[in-house]
C-alpha cells in the first residue's frame, strides 16, 4: 500500500474556500455597523472554535479516563457538538426573544453544515496512513455514527413499499416547509436546489427537453421559410 502524505496545497486551499464563502456571505454585514456587524463577527469568530472542535473529534480519541466513562466514554464527541449547535440556535432566536433571526441560514447551514463537511474534507487531506483511502482518516467519525443492522428476518416486498413511501412523503413536506428567517436570496437558492433535485432543472432530463423543444423550433422555423420567401432561414 502506498504511503498517504498531507497535502498542504489542498488544505490550505479548502481553509481558503471555507472562509473565503463565509467572509462572501457576510460581505454586506461586515460592511456596515449595528447589530449584523456584531453577528458576522461573531460567526467567524464562532466558526473557527467549531471547526478546530470538529477536526479535534476527527482526528484525536477521548482521553482513556474519559472514554471509561458510562455516558461521556461513548456520547462526549456528540454532546460536545450539541453544545456548539445549542449556541448557534439560541444566538439565531427570534428578534422578539432578543436574538438574531436574520442570521438564520448563516449559523445554521454556512457554520454548522458546512463547517461539518470543510472539517471532514480538511481531516482527509491532513491524514497520514498507509490505507487504501484517505477516507480511513473519518474512522473515529464512522465508527460512533447511528447505523441501521441487517434485519434477522425477511422484509417483505409490501413493507419495502411503505417504508418508501413514507420517505418520499417526508421528503416532499421537508422541500416544501422555508426554513424560518432566510432572505429571499437565501430562499432562491435552495429553490434551485430543490428544482435540480426534482428535474427541473440543471438535469440531462431537462437538457434534453430543451434540445427537443430546439428542434422543434428550428424545423417549425425551416418549414415558414419554406411558404415564406422573406424567410431567415437559408435553404
Amino acid at each position: 500500500m502506498t504511503k498517504h502524505n498531507k497535502i498542504g496545497w489542498a488544505v490550505a486551499l479548502t481553509g481558503a474556500l471555507y472562509y473565503g464563502l463565509l467572509i462572501y456571505w457576510q460581505s454586506d454585514e461586515l460592511a456596515g455597523s449595528g447589530r449584523p456587524y456584531e453577528a458576522a463577527v461573531f460567526g467567524l469568530i464562532f466558526s473557527a472554535f467549531y471547526l478546530a472542535y470538529l477536526l479535534l473529534c476527527f482526528q484525536k480519541d477521548l482521553p482513556s479516563g474519559l472514554k471509561e466513562m458510562p455516558v461521556i466514554g461513548r456520547y462526549g464527541k456528540l454532546l460536545g457538538w450539541l453544545t456548539f449547535a445549542t449556541i448557534a440556535v439560541w444566538y439565531v432566536r427570534p428578534s422578539a426573544w432578543g436574538g438574531y433571526d436574520e442570521g438564520v441560514g448563516f449559523f445554521l447551514v454556512g457554520i454548522l453544515l458546512l463547517g461539518f463537511g470543510a472539517a471532514a474534507i480538511l481531516t482527509s487531506f491532513m491524514w497520514e496512513g498507509e490505507a487504501s483511502s484517505r477516507l480511513y482518516a473519518l474512522k473515529r467519525f464512522v465508527d460512533v455514527y447511528p447505523t441501521i443492522t441487517k434485519p434477522d428476518r425477511h422484509v417483505r416486498f409490501n413493507e419495502k413499499m411503505w417504508t418508501t413511501t413514507f420517505v418520499l412523503i417526508i421528503y416532499f413536506a421537508m422541500t416544501n416547509v422555508m426554513l424560518f428567517g432566510l432572505s429571499g436570496q437565501a430562499l432562491d437558492l435552495f429553490s434551485g436546489f430543490r428544482s435540480i433535485m426534482a428535474g427541473a432543472s440543471g438535469t440531462i432530463m431537462h437538457l434534453w427537453n430543451w434540445t427537443y423543444r430546439y428542434r422543434i423550433d428550428y424545423h417549425a422555423i425551416v418549414c415558414w421559410s419554406k411558404n415564406h420567401p422573406i424567410g431567415f432561414v437559408q435553404q
